[in-house]
């Protein structure tokens, strides 16, 4: 078999995290022949290519962002649908077997896909219809299920979703596995910075980090000398002016320490005495499980994911999303128990450890990736052990 896969970012976000994780246990762990397009040379393009993956630069757009001029989303329409020309070229080229979109935010790997007559699978990472189409809502949901032969979601809250305008028999929720890596020369913290709370992601709305801003607020005028980490690129750059303002408004100034993108989060997370997960809509929480497996207790909002990954009071604790009082009251009650908080951060390394491992990944997207081809793999490949 043989799997073109295209990325929506040639960076280093949470998607392309795990597609990078996809991709290595692909061909790694189930010796399937893998290759990827990218629209960009970044960090995702030069780690494929240190591992010896083929990688084709196709300029391609999204067909979604902000709201936009008409006529600018008309011209990235066009674009995309000329540079789905060399897309396609490429699938007969390497002799792809099936396509592979990571996100939905592209369509160009679908298209080419309908084009060349291969099975197509779309992995989509978060809940359509944050951002403005270019074919308009209606349109763009008929194309993601048209030309879909899979949908792999990352959550049942996402898989909820799109079963309201994809074939429900065409989806497979996913769990992602995230690897975490110890950077060389970096050393363990078995003991947390003392009063160190982390939120990591991008810096927008969605994440919620103004609502961890005031928390930490109510938290200092409760008497607690506590400290915010926010680890993440700024995405919104009018959001990260909010957030300053905010923190000057409230007095936390040293309080707060913006460190911008860190390519491996495991020495920031285990620094850490909690991490906070303050979104609006979780599509999966792959912070929330890195923290998981490296014992970290987290505090997250009851939305989204966040419910499926967290059992309240037992591998962590849930808050009313939009409520920063009930989060300050939440990271209070781990801050004075530490007995607690240890327990908790232990029951959510071994839950982690058995819901989010590699093998379960595995098993679970090859069996996806069969049903796509609607045929099995060879009778040598390795994962008939299952």
């Amino acid at each position: 078999m043989k799997i073109l896969f295209v990325s929506h970012w040639s960076g280093s976000g949470g998607a392309e995290k795990a597609l990078l994780e996809i991709i290595r246990q692909a061909r790694d762990r189930l010796g399937i022949s893998c290759a990827c397009v990218v629209n960009g040379k970044g960090s995702l393009y030069r780690n494929l290519r240190e591992i010896g993956v083929p990688c084709y630069v196709v300029p391609y757009r999204w067909w979604c962002g902000e709201d936009v001029p008409g006529v600018t989303r008309f011209g990235r329409t066009l674009l995309n649908f000329a540079l789905t020309v060399a897309v396609a070229a490429i699938v007969l080229r390497t002799r792809s077997t099936l396509v592979y979109s990571n996100t939905y935010t592209i369509f160009v790997g679908a298209v080419a896909a309908s084009v060349t007559r291969r099975p197509h699978v779309w992995h989509v990472h978060e809940v359509f219809g944050r951002r403005t189409f270019d074919l308009g809502e209606r349109l763009s949901t008929m194309t993601i299920d048209k030309l879909s032969t899979m949908v792999i979601t990352p959550s049942d809250s996402v898989s909820r979703y799109y079963s309201s305008f994809v074939d429900p028999k065409k989806i497979a929720r996913i769990y992602n596995s995230p690897v975490l890596t110890q950077p060389e020369g970096s050393t363990c913290h078995p003991c947390p910075i003392a009063g160190r709370l982390i939120v990591l992601g991008t810096v927008n709305r969605q994440k919620g980090q103004d609502e961890a801003i005031r928390a930490l607020g109510e938290l200092v005028t409760r008497g607690f000398d506590v400290h915010l980490r926010i680890v993440g690129n700024i995405e919104q750059d009018d959001f990260r002016q909010e957030l300053d303002a905010l923190i000057d408004a409230l007095g936390l100034r040293d309080r707060v320490q913006f460190t911008g993108l860190i390519s491996n989060p495991v020495p920031e997370i285990q620094s850490a005495k909690i991490m906070l997960v303050c979104s609006r809509d979780e599509a999966f929480g792959r912070a929330t499980v890195e923290a998981m497996l490296l014992a970290r207790p987290v505090v997250a909002s009851s939305s989204g994911a966040n419910t499926e990954l967290i059992q309240h009071e037992h591998n962590g604790l849930l808050y009313t999303p939009g409520d920063h009082r009930a989060l300050a009251d939440r990271v209070e009650e781990l801050l004075v128990d530490e007995s607690r908080a240890l327990q908790i951060a232990e029951r959510a390394r071994s839950y982690a450890a058995e819901h989010f491992s590699s093998e379960r990944f595995s098993c679970e997207w090859l069996r996806t990736i069969e049903t796509a081809t609607q045929s099995p793999l060879g009778s040598g490949a390795p994962h008939k052990a299952r």
